[in-house]
């Protein structure tokens, strides 16, 4: 009897975990565990974004088995604590990876920066082929944010591990073409790299009706134009323009924003809100995986945002999910990204730029005034562009064939 091939999985975050790097590696996952592959995961056993959820050591899921690690996630409060759990991360899979034995590839993405090391680590040992799945590119974004210096002992390190994964992986993956060309100034992979969009959590996405949404009645939301943002409150994601602009309109009541989710700027929503009683601003925590259908469609238009430094270099996966709910985006950033290529391109939805307060009210009045019709029609193109062009399906086997070296 053929035994089965064995693909191991390292990255710091997995389902039920709702951060979305988490949920793209559980679909290749099951995927590749439904093309009869043994797949282990290798994981940390509490929440990316709050450390206080436990998830349990192991477990079977979809036919894929879990493995989840002690003292690999601490939250996300500093630079330093996220970096301690990421070397008692890689130090855990490094050594459960070089005894294990009979592995036939290694996937491992950039959750935490530094995991690509375990990867490193056990194919000089072992001599397995890695796939290398790059969800964000660092020092580069660590270093547009302010949190390090280009000279930096940390910046060094990170720096000579790229050459080193970049060197060592047998075939690279990346979101989009900024985010290959960025890697390739670095070290010339260009015949090893592949550009594979993120594609729409369609397994927990639908779009439903807001007659039939109880998260719409819940929350009060029944004859209100909802503005949701939903997702990573992150440094790389700016929400100061918006909020602003929320203020200005807080005499509009029918015009309403939700803020749904977490991460290290989730607080300064918090503290805004408290700070000049809104009513026509909510916030939320990230929504269970199971519900997540409900609290996506319960908005009318969707918000999402990146940061003009960081383009090429993060890859915000909010877009998606708007697009599988068939809403229209009202896009916060530079006119140069992937983002605006997708809005532009297939008109689903509108841009402003940061700081341009008075053009994003204007925006928001216009939105509103539109016919439901229009607006649905909108939405009715943003649904198509979710099921053709970034088919999950489609999509989600292109990662599986080059894991499974398939491509040619």
């Amino acid at each position: 009897m053929n035994r089965k091939n064995k693909l191991l999985i390292i990255n710091q975050v997995y389902i039920p975990d709702p951060a979305a790097v988490g949920q793209y590696v559980a679909d290749v996952a099951v995927e590749m565990a439904r093309r009869n592959w043994d797949v282990k995961v290798l994981t940390a056993n509490r929440g990316y974004d709050d450390h206080h959820i436990k998830y349990p050591r192991c477990e079977v899921l979809s036919g894929v088995s879990i493995h989840r690690l002690f003292l690999s996630s601490f939250g996300k409060r500093s630079i330093l604590i996220r970096s301690l759990a990421g070397f008692i991360f890689i130090i855990q899979c490094s050594f459960i990876g070089i005894f294990k034995r009979n592995i036939d590839r290694i996937l491992v993405s950039t959750s935490p920066p530094f995991s690509p090391l375990a990867a490193v680590f056990i194919k000089i040992v072992r001599k397995t082929p890695i796939i290398y799945w790059v969800m964000d590119i660092n020092p580069d974004q660590m270093i547009q944010l302010g949190q390090i210096s280009e000279g930096s002992i940390l910046t060094r390190l990170l720096n000579r591990l790229n050459q080193t994964i970049l060197k060592t992986a047998d075939s690279i993956i990346t979101l989009d073409e900024s985010m290959a060309k960025r890697i390739n100034i670095t070290k010339d992979v260009s015949k090893k790299i592949s550009v594979i969009n993120p594609w729409p959590l369609q397994g927990y996405i639908e779009n439903i009706r807001h007659a039939e949404n109880h998260f719409r009645k819940k929350y009060g939301l029944e004859d209100k134009i909802v503005f949701m943002y939903s997702g990573n409150h992150g440094i790389t994601n700016p929400l100061e323009t918006i909020l602003q602009a929320a203020l200005e309109l807080r005499d509009y009541p029918d015009i309403i924003f939700i803020f749904i989710g977490g991460g290290v700027k989730k607080q300064v929503v918090d503290v805004f809100i408290q700070n000049i009683a809104c009513s026509n601003i909510i916030s939320l925590p990230y929504q269970p995986l199971s519900s997540i259908k409900y609290s996506l469609s319960a908005a009318d238009i969707h918000l999402v945002s990146i940061g003009n430094e960081v383009v090429g270099i993060v890859h915000p996966s909010k877009i998606y999910g708007a697009m599988a709910v068939g809403r229209p985006i009202l896009y916060l950033g530079p006119d140069k990204s992937y983002i605006s290529d997708i809005i532009n391109k297939h008109e689903i939805g509108w841009q402003v730029n940061h700081g341009d307060l008075d053009r994003l009210i204007d925006t928001i009045k216009m939105i509103a005034s539109l016919p439901k019709e229009q607006l649905d029609l909108i939405g009715k193109r943003s649904l198509e562009l979710a099921n053709t062009v970034y088919n999950k399906d489609i999509l989600m086997k292109s990662v599986c064939d080059i894991i499974e070296d398939r491509r040619r």
